[in-house]
């Protein structure tokens, strides 16, 4: 049987014999149709969430919408759209199921009347910089206009790309609103810009004797670069504040530094220079072993004169930061940067300058060597022109009498052991 409506069936049975009535019986056939068709909606995006219901049958026992993500819930017959809805024409469907174990689906498919307005993705800038927000992609038309709110520094409020440029520095949020007038349609959209700024504090002018070096700048930030011009002079033109050594003219310096956002800023010093001499010093750089006492770095200065010493940092790895020679800690390996600063105590003239120390990690094992060659004057130096003495044989003995390592002179006479305790 294949009724298209609920339909009654009834058999007779006729028995031959003596029966006098026949019997009979009924079964009924029960059609469910739960049908229902959905009628698409066209919605304005800035009136909010959208009913998606009309039209759903009522007293089903289960319903099922999807996508289920975008709707407030999946599981009655009219949810509605997510606030704010879909800004783009979108289709969902519900599927039924009666009392009866009938399932039926249909669609509906979502229009918005125009397409929403677009302010743009957030932004990070720097301030006195310039960039356009909203996008060219906003539709336009007679009947669209545009308005940003508030219009503080735009080029345009009423237009869809602006020119915004950024005169300080902080968060902004802008806010545009797209009016449709053929469809009476209002939309909405918000931009956060974020403007930075970088700030240097002012640079301290200072005045040195001729030959007298300085510190310049400013304490450098982490993730900031600084560049100097011009470079001559400076211990460094890529740190925030190198060492200045100006001769006997006055020299001005500028200092750009860019932070991580790209910003920039700029400022000058100028060194003044007058008529004392200063003390020149010259520090060699002292390369060390962890581990290693005694180490100091053995400045030079001239002219010889009544002088006193300021070291820098005072962190304790120096074993006084007033004397000149301190000895120095060894705390760890790497390298280390240290500033002496030299005052002639009767001109009062300054030098500053830098002392670097590297520190590694050295092999327990050493190389032991010297030299012979044929003393001619027997002055027990190697004068020009007496010659190395080759393939003479050298043994190294230890503190206990013991011969450790044998070896035999180059052509110039030289010698080494490797790999000594």
């Amino acid at each position: 049987a294949r009724p298209t409506s609920t339909t009654t069936y009834t058999v007779l049975a006729t028995f031959p014999g003596t029966c006098v009535l026949p019997a009979s019986d009924q079964v009924i056939v029960t059609v469910s149709n739960p049908s229902f068709d959905l009628p698409d909606i066209s919605f304005c995006p800035a009136n909010g969430p959208v009913q998606l219901g009309l039209g759903a049958p009522v007293g089903m026992s289960d319903y099922n919408w999807s996508p289920y993500q975008l709707v407030t819930d999946y599981s009655i017959p009219n949810p509605s759209t997510l606030n704010p809805p879909p800004n783009t024409t979108t289709t969902f469907t519900l599927e039924v199921l009666n009392t009866n174990g009938c399932y039926y689906r249909d669609s509906i498919t979502i229009i918005p009347t125009t397409i929403s307005a677009n302010a743009g993705p957030d932004k990070t800038m720097c301030k006195n910089q310039s960039e356009y927000i909203g996008s060219v992609m906003n539709e336009t038309g007679p009947s669209i206009t545009y308005n940003w709110s508030p219009a503080t520094n735009l080029n345009n409020p009423s237009n869809p790309n602006p020119l915004f440029t950024a005169t300080d520095n902080g968060l902004f949020s802008y806010i545009l609103t797209k009016t449709d007038n053929s469809v009476s349609c209002i939309s909405k959209d918000t931009i956060v810009i974020a403007v930075n700024e970088l700030l240097l504090p002012p640079l301290s002018t200072s005045t040195v004797c001729q030959n007298s070096c300085v510190q310049i700048g400013t304490e450098p930030s982490p993730g900031t670069q600084y560049h100097w011009m011009p470079s001559s002079g400076l211990s460094n033109p890529d740190i925030g504040n190198p060492i200045a050594c100006v001769g006997s003219n006055a020299a001005s310096y500028v200092l750009t530094a860019i932070d991580q956002n790209g910003c920039s800023a700029s400022a000058s010093v100028v060194v003044g220079v007058n008529s004392q001499l200063a003390p020149v010093v010259s520090i060699p750089s002292v390369t060390a072993c962890s581990g290693d006492n005694n180490v100091s770095f053995n400045p030079v200065i001239n002219p010889p004169g009544s002088y006193s010493y300021l070291w820098s940092p005072d962190n304790g790895t120096l074993s006084s930061i007033y004397s000149l020679n301190p000895s120095i800690f060894i705390t760890g390996t790497g390298s280390t940067q240290y500033l002496l600063q030299v005052t002639n105590t009767i001109s009062g003239c300054t030098s500053t300058t830098t002392a670097n120390l590297t520190v590694n990690n050295c092999s327990s094992l050493a190389t032991v060597g010297n030299f012979m060659w044929y003393d001619v004057n027997e002055n027990g130096l190697q004068d020009p022109g007496e010659p190395g003495a080759s393939g003479i044989n050298v043994k190294l003995y230890n503190d206990l009498g013991f011969n450790v390592s044998s070896t035999v002179t180059d052509v110039n006479g030289i010698f080494n052991f490797i790999n000594i305790s």
